[in-house]
């Protein structure tokens, strides 16, 4: 074989009065494309891949990158997610000796070419070992020595990048302690071959296994190789996430592997005429962490399923969606319950309080007991207005867990909360109009100051918002796509959360499907769930596709 020596120029071609120029503007509406590696002056011998690396994008989305030696079609590289809005290609190309022109182009989804970038390059021939013929009697075989001068020697990278979940795709669901093997298939995206001085290993989220340093298997540049764990999902149900990485030498490198499962308990019968299990959307405090003295706001999402929702700490009864302010003393964690006919449903928040709060004066000596007055029970609800079917919580100034509810004189199906001062009922499908309020108890009544209105129901649904997608821009904003069914108009209401509300507003109803940008930009890798339309605002023939999770890792542009 012989050695050869390769030396690459990045070009950029642009057609305009016949010039070759360094930079090329991007033409609206064709996508862009530019070329990352190798840098200008490398040097590869004959029979390494030389390894075209190239980054793609366009608001449609990226189909596919294209490589051309000469003009002739080596390969084309199409993402494994259908049409990105950015897209990074590696592209291999065998040297051959000769003067050629590598180009790289890119299409969008609407079929769109983009302006050729390309790279120069020069081959020029070297020296290579050759081989003796055998003698006749002996197996020995004697070879010629290299040549004298050997081409220069250029240190080697290290890079990797992800091909496929081979088991165990993103979201894939487990029951408390199930076990199941995770499989990835992982390229050799530099040109340092991989041996036993490299290692694959657990670097952050929740490992789900007690090995977290993987042997790796001998790997060549541009090969393929298999990693497989051995997990165990966790005990807690909900969504748990780890994130693997290659380490050589020189550290950490090449692009985080993902682990993301969902945890669900089994699913119990259902009663007779239950619609479903109680459901709480979301349970958070921001900001989680106050110092002595100061406060913070409890922030919940909608509870489906449920007769009522309570919050302990004190706080009782609550209506959903809703916040409430908060000032403990000492880390307190919170924990809200959702009761309905499918069962009990909790979530529950921690509150950190760091220092220390200076313990109040000690109050004066109390003053004589005076004698008990008659005692008067008095209430307040919460909505004040709602539609048939739904639900309304009266706060009592005492516990009355005897007392029937009337709106009217219709007699309420109530639910009592643990301290007896909260009530949750249901208005009933009939009601209209307004109506006051009545508690009726032992021979005592006490009617509410001022009206329930029951409003009218929603008008018939026009259509559907759907949330198609969540992804990072190449600058990690957050983007998400949305498409709409039938005739809906005017604007819709989302909301970004990552722990907390991080961005929250309001865009145009799209005419189709459409992606639209938010300020949130993650700054590491962390859970984020979207959700459009969070007050059900709009009447949809659909209410269960407004909203999605999934994690999203800064350093390779992608949620999963």
């Amino acid at each position: 074989m012989r050695m050869m020596i390769v030396r690459l120029t990045a070009l950029c071609l642009c057609m305009g009065l016949g010039l070759v120029v360094t930079g090329c503007a991007s033409v609206a509406g064709k996508p862009t494309i530019m070329v990352s590696a190798p840098p200008h002056g490398s040097q590869f011998k004959e029979g390494e891949n030389v390894t075209v690396q190239s980054t793609a994008s366009d608001a449609l989305g990226i189909a596919r990158v294209e490589l051309l030696v000469d003009g002739a079609l080596i390969h084309s590289a199409v993402p494994l997610t259908p049409n990105p809005i950015s897209f990074a290609a590696a592209q291999n190309w065998k040297a051959t000796p000769g003067t050629h022109t590598i180009t790289v182009r890119a299409y969008n989804a609407a079929g769109v070419v983009s302006d050729p970038v390309a790279i120069s390059v020069s081959v020029l021939p070297g020296a290579v070992p050759t081989i003796a013929a055998p003698l006749a009697t002996t197996p020995s075989v004697t070879t010629v020595p290299p040549p004298t001068l050997a081409p220069p020697t250029v240190a080697c990278t290290d890079n990797a990048a992800l091909v496929a979940d081979v088991t165990v795709p993103p979201g894939t669901t487990f029951t408390p302690g199930q076990s199941f093997d995770k499989t990835w298939r992982i390229r050799n995206d530099g040109t340092c071959p991989w041996d036993a001085r490299y290692a694959f290993v657990f670097v952050g989220g929740e490992a789900m296994t007690s090995n977290t340093t993987v042997a790796v298997p001998n790997t060549a540049p541009g090969a393929t190789a298999d990693f497989q764990i051995a997990m165990t999902a966790p005990t807690a149900a909900g969504t748990h996430a780890g994130q693997w990485q290659l380490r050589g030498a020189g550290g950490l490198f090449g692009a985080t592997m993902a682990v993301s499962i969902t945890v669900v308990s089994p699913t119990p019968t259902l009663p007779v005429g239950c619609a479903g299990y109680p459901n709480i959307d979301f349970f958070t405090a921001s900001p989680s962490t106050i110092s002595a003295g100061q406060s913070t706001t409890l922030i919940w999402g909608k509870v489906d399923n449920a007769t009522s929702a309570v919050i302990d700490q004190g706080i009782g009864g609550v209506g959903t969606p809703g916040t409430h302010a908060v000032s403990p003393p000492t880390t307190t964690t919170y924990t809200m319950t959702a009761t309905g006919c499918g069962g009990t449903t909790t979530k529950q928040v921690t509150v950190t309080v760091s220092g220390s709060a200076q313990p109040p004066p000690a109050p004066p000596p109390a003053p004589p007991p005076a004698p008990p007055a008659p005692t008067q029970l008095t209430f307040t609800f919460s909505p004040k207005s709602g539609a048939a079917g739904s639900y309304v919580n009266l706060y009592l100034s005492q516990a009355a867990p005897s007392a029937s509810v009337y709106l009217g004189s219709t007699l309420l199906v109530k639910q009592v909360s643990a301290d007896g001062k909260t009530l949750t009922v249901l208005i009933p499908g009939t009601a209209s109009g307004s109506a006051y309020f009545e508690l009726k108890w032992d021979g005592n009544s006490v009617k509410a100051s001022e009206p329930f209105t029951v409003t009218p129901p929603p008008p018939p649904a026009q259509g559907d918002l759907i949330l198609e997608d969540i992804f990072l821009s190449t600058n990690n904003d957050l983007i998400f796509k949305v498409a709409k069914t039938g005739s809906l108009t005017g604007s819709f209401k989302y909301q970004v959360i990552a722990h907390t509300i991080v961005a929250q507003g309001s865009f145009a109803i799209p005419a189709g499907s459409q992606a639209f940008w938010t300020s949130y930009k993650p700054g590491g890798t962390v859970q984020v769930r979207v959700v459009i339309d969070p007050g059900n605002e709009i009447p949809e023939t659909n209410e269960n596709n407004n909203q999605m999770t999934k994690t999203c890792y800064p350093t390779s542009h992608t949620c999963q």
